[in-house]
């Protein structure tokens, strides 16, 4: 049905609306106005502009998606760019999966997700590169080869961590694991089995530690608490401290307290 539809080597097809293009198609639905599907079989097409090639198994809807190579899935929206995709939904506007991204939910707006695996992402302007298993919400955080982890904010960077939480604004986290990361400015690398909040603190080669206050540097230490403002604990460990400007270094099971 419809007007000035195109319809060439296809069979069991549905076609509805106005200059729709279907090419080596089998058991699909197409209606609208155009849409141009080839090598599809069995998928749902509504909507404007829409571009299809080789896709099976998938529901689309909504205005100039690109979808290529895409199986089992569901796209949502307008100018999302999706390619070697497997068992997926895609809602909202601009974004981009790709990379043989499979199992995942994004949603929002202008977010990418390259050679993902069982991720959430919502929200907008987020990057997800060769993760897994994560959720991340927000506005403008990156995640690249992460396993397992969670991260809600702003501007967060997190690069080949397993099992971390981080919730804030501009935080950045490298090759840790089990951590959590609640703050602002907060920069960690290479620590394990933390707790961190709080606002510009460094932390380095570190494991066991619980973090607060502001302006920290902490480097090759264990097991310490720390709180307050401008602490330098370097090699040590076990140690309590708070209060402003302690300098710890090469120090154990101590107790630092007051200015």
């Amino acid at each position: 049905g419809g007007t000035n539809n195109n319809v060439k080597t296809s069979s069991d097809l549905i076609v509805e609306g106005k200059n729709n293009v279907v090419l080596d198609t089998n058991r699909s639905i197409v209606s609208g106005k155009d849409n141009n599907e080839s090598q599809g079989t069995n998928n749902i097409l509504s909507g404007k502009n829409e571009v299809l090639s080789s896709v099976s198994n998938t529901s689309i809807n909504g205005d100039t998606n690109n979808l290529n190579t895409v199986f089992n899935s569901n796209v949502y929206g307008k100018n999302n760019t999706i390619k070697d995709v497997y068992n997926s939904s895609i809602y909202g506007e601009n974004n981009d999966v790709s990379q043989n991204s499979t199992n995942t939910l994004v949603t929002g707006l202008n977010n990418k997700e390259y050679n993902g695996n069982q991720n959430i992402i919502f929200g907008r302007f987020n990057e997800v590169l060769d993760s897994s298993g994560s959720l991340i919400g927000g506005r403008g955080n990156k995640l690249t080869k992460g396993t397992n982890s969670e991260i809600m904010g702003i501007s967060n960077e997190i690069i080949e961590t397993k099992q971390e939480y981080i919730i804030g604004d501009k935080n950045k986290s490298a090759r840790g694991s089990n951590n959590a990361i609640i703050g602002n400015l907060l920069d960690i690398s290479n620590t394990t089995l933390s707790i961190f909040s709080g606002k510009s603190s460094n932390v380095l080669s570190s494991n066991k530690i619980i973090l607060g206050g502001e302006g920290h540097n902490i480097t090759s230490s264990s097991g310490s608490l720390i709180t307050g403002l401008s602490h330098i604990e370097l090699n040590s460990g076990n140690n309590a401290i708070s209060g402003n400007l302690h300098n710890i270094n090469n120090s154990n099971n101590s107790s630092l307290i007051g200015k």
